[in-house]
């Protein structure tokens, strides 16, 4: 399709919003990524203004590589975690320790009408989907697990990221799921799943073990890859929490797979014993950088998007 200008059309910006990195790319119109994916700070503890204009400033410099290829930015799309109001683009964070500035804000009209913005045109679509569905959806597009009828993905970063998948599909209503396919606000050991099944759950888990307190997972890896029996044993404490964690999840939909996303599934070596004794017969596999599967959910919701406003 080529818009008035002559430029091909259909290019879109996509944003993965995670608690600690914001990362980003542009995709041309036939689906192929322009350059590498970004990844910037996301600044999700910081006020309002700032986020926005952080958003804007991101989605500035991914239009810029569209308009270089010729392309012009018909749509953007966030991947955000939840509770978030996708739909209505409005975001319901709050008391999980990022975008808390954001709670209740349409970001639809707030980015459009940022003071002086010039980035986002009023023809584009702007459009918001759960990061876990995304991913799910990725995952589904790349066929990364051929095969498999039903799929648990479950990605840890500062929260428990969840969506469920049967037969390529990302299901949202079923009553073998959660509402939505989200775990996180389910209790678990006094607090909830995504206290514990985090990074913040590893981090309390190290503390009590005698660990410093500014001690990430990272670190803990790179002990536990150098034989430390603390840190090992810290990795095994948390393989247990998510055993115990999913429990419920799994009995009732009953997946073949067990997909772990997010930079913690790098250690899932440490961590996997005891969702393996658990499970003896269901698959666990790992995708550490989850962007990519998320943009390419993204991607398949754009063209949904398009399509959407077109006939309307």
């Amino acid at each position: 399709m080529e818009t008035a200008d002559g430029k091909t059309g259909g290019g879109c910006v996509f944003l993965d919003v995670g608690g600690t990195r914001l990362k980003s790319a542009a995709y041309a119109g036939n689906g192929e990524r322009l350059g590498e994916i970004r990844s910037v700070p996301s600044l999700a503890k910081e006020g309002r203004e700032t986020i926005l204009e952080h958003f804007l400033a991101v989605i500035a410099e991914r239009k810029a590589a569209l308009e270089s290829a010729g392309e012009t930015m018909r749509a953007v799309g966030f991947a955000f975690p939840g509770p978030f109001d996708y739909p209505e683009g409005v975001c319901r964070i709050r008391g999980l320790d990022k975008y808390e500035a954001l709670y209740g804000v349409g970001l639809r009209e707030a980015l459009a009408r940022f003071p002086g913005q010039r980035v986002i045109a009023p023809e584009t679509r702007l459009f918001f989907r759960n990061d876990l569905t995304a991913f799910g959806l990725g995952e589904a597009y790349r066929s990364l697990c051929p095969g498999t009828e039903r799929v648990f993905c479950l990605c840890i970063g500062t929260g428990a990221g969840s969506a469920f998948l049967e037969k390529g599909k990302v299901l949202t209503a079923d009553p073998r799921i959660p509402e939505e396919g989200w775990i996180y606000p389910f209790p678990l050991r006094g607090a909830t799943i995504d206290d514990w099944i985090s990074a913040r759950g590893l981090r309390k888990l190290s503390e009590d073990a005698g660990f410093p307190k500014d001690t990430i997972g990272e670190d803990l890896y790179r002990l536990a890859e150098a034989g430390d029996p603390a840190a090992r044993e810290v990795w095994l404490r948390f393989g247990a929490l998510i055993a115990e964690g999913v429990a419920p999840f799994i009995r009732s939909f009953q997946p073949q797979t067990l997909l772990l996303g997010g930079q913690i599934s790098g250690a899932r070596a440490y961590f996997e014993p005891p969702i393996r004794a658990a499970w003896p017969g269901m698959t666990i596999q790992a995708a550490p950088d989850t962007t990519e599967s998320i943009f390419r959910g993204l991607w398949a919701a754009a063209q949904e998007e398009m399509n959407h406003q077109e006939e309307t």
